[in-house]
């Protein structure tokens, strides 16, 4: 009986876990409700703990769809995963990029210069090209029987220096500027640019037969010369940010140079001395305490403009030549402020004060202008009888023992302010000559000769009244 308990206990038991208990579940029957929530572990074992591990997911199971909006942040992703392939066309907007994008992430290949300046092709003259004397208006005779030009913007117009040195007390490639100069032989398609750190150079330099260099010091104040520079027989060249002292910058036989912002001072000699050049440019420098001119040319070409000069025997000297000069400012000389002998000269919009003569005129063609002239001895003295005829006009010539002294010059004097004349001969002082003189503002006008050899008319005294001539 006992026996046949057991075998009956024992068949109930294998019913309970016969196939139909251990069958598969079916599709669906599994629900949310039924799955243990994750045990937050890190372990991705799948036989423990609970929650889906990842290797209950498939490859490719998990599709954009199943991602929300923003789920994936930065930290989830790898450096470099993100492939190209993996990013539509057009889909990284400007807003997502921030900061410059390097030169060697962008390919010239396909850039479109249209989208850069608005500018096409078609817009812009070719590199080489050819200006038809027919194309430019209002100078038909002038340009009578002349050739068209034609010229290369890829040649002499867009060269850069490719050529360097560095000259410096220690340190540089060299120590003198000398040393640097001789070291080179410069050409039009090879220049080359001497760059001067701050420092002093105790050296006389010499450039002889040398051209296409630019001298640029680092400043005028903090590169010092003690000595000076002397240049013979050269053509495009420059030299900039230089202080010279105890000596002259000299050039002659020169073509198409331009010396610019340097200091000359406490010269012996001419604090810069030009014969026999062309096409010079001189600017922005500053000449004080020199023993001779601040500026001296001769049989030369030259525009000279917005330079200082304060402290010398004669504060601009012309000699034979073609000069304009403009925009200068000149005080505490002891002769001239601009002393023109000879040449063709345009002297405008230049201020002079504190000299025995402001400006001073002899021989030829010359045209004064929108000057200041104060507290000269003479504000202009304008002699001889060249042709053709000085002019004279709008200046403002004011406190000055004699405001205009012309000694048989024949100018034409018109719309000058000239008061305020302290010596007693005048205003307007005619020594001889025929001038015109008309339009000008003066009180007072006199003559060594009688009847006053002038002519003119609509001239009038501070206070309105009409004066003669």
């Amino acid at each position: 009986m006992r026996k046949a308990l057991l075998i009956l206990s024992i068949m109930v038991v294998a019913s309970l876990f016969n196939t139909t208990a251990f069958a598969a579940v079916a599709n669906d029957e599994v629900t949310s409700i039924k799955l243990k929530e994750a045990d937050g572990l890190a372990s991705q074992d799948t036989n423990s703990g609970s929650g889906v591990k990842t290797g209950h997911i498939q490859n490719n199971a998990v599709t954009t769809g199943k991602i929300a909006d923003g789920a994936v942040t930065t930290i989830k992703i790898l450096d470099s995963a993100v492939s190209s392939s993996k990013i539509a066309n057009g889909a990284v907007t400007d807003a997502k990029i921030t900061g410059p994008i390097s030169a060697s992430k962008i390919s010239s290949t396909g850039l479109n210069a249209d989208t850069v300046d608005g500018k096409h092709a078609a817009d812009l003259a070719p590199v080489v090209h050819t200006h038809n004397q027919s194309d430019v208006n209002g100078l038909t005779s002038a340009l009578a029987g002349k050739a068209n030009l034609t010229h290369d913007h890829d040649g002499a117009y867009l060269k850069k220096i490719a050529n360097i040195i560095t000259v410096a007390p220690s340190g540089g490639d060299f120590a003198t500027i000398q040393g640097a100069l001789d070291s080179i032989n410069p050409t039009v398609d090879a220049p080359y640019l001497i760059n001067v750190m701050p420092g002093a150079y105790n050296e006389s330099i010499a450039v002889n037969n040398k051209g296409n260099f630019h001298i640029h010091g680092a400043g005028k104040g903090i590169v010092k010369i003690i000595g000076g520079i002397s240049i013979t027989s050269g053509a495009n060249f420059m030299i900039s940010g230089i202080g010279i002292s105890q000596g002259s910058l000299t050039i002659s036989n020169a073509d198409n140079f331009t010396i610019r912002d340097n200091s000359l001072v406490d010269g012996s000699g001419s604090g810069l001395g030009i014969s026999y050049s062309s096409s010079g440019l001189i600017e922005d420098n500053a000449f004080s305490s020199i023993a001779f001119d601040g500026i001296s040319a001769y049989r030369s070409t030259l525009n000279i403009r917005n330079n200082t000069i304060k402290g010398a025997y004669e504060g601009i000297v012309l000699q034979i030549g073609n000069f304009t000069v403009s925009n200068n400012t000149i005080s505490n000389v002891s002769q001239s402020g601009i002393l023109n002998d000879a040449a063709v000269t345009v002297i405008n919009g230049n201020s002079i004060n504190n000299a025995a003569y402001g400006i001073q005129l002899w021989g030829t063609s010359n045209v004064v202008r929108n000057n200041i002239i104060t507290d000269n001895g003479i504000g202009i003295l304008a002699g001889g009888s060249g042709t053709p005829v000085d002019q004279i006009s709008n200046n403002t010539i004011v406190g000055n023992g004699t405001g205009i002294w012309l000694s048989g010059a024949t100018p034409i004097v018109n719309f000058n302010t000239i008061i305020n004349s302290w010596n007693g001969t005048g205003d307007i002082h005619v020594d001889g000559g025929l001038p015109v003189i008309i339009s000008n503002t003066y009180n007072t006008i006199y003559t060594y000769y009688e009847p006053l050899t002038a002519v003119g008319r609509f001239n009038a005294d501070t206070n309105g009244n009409v004066v003669f001539p």
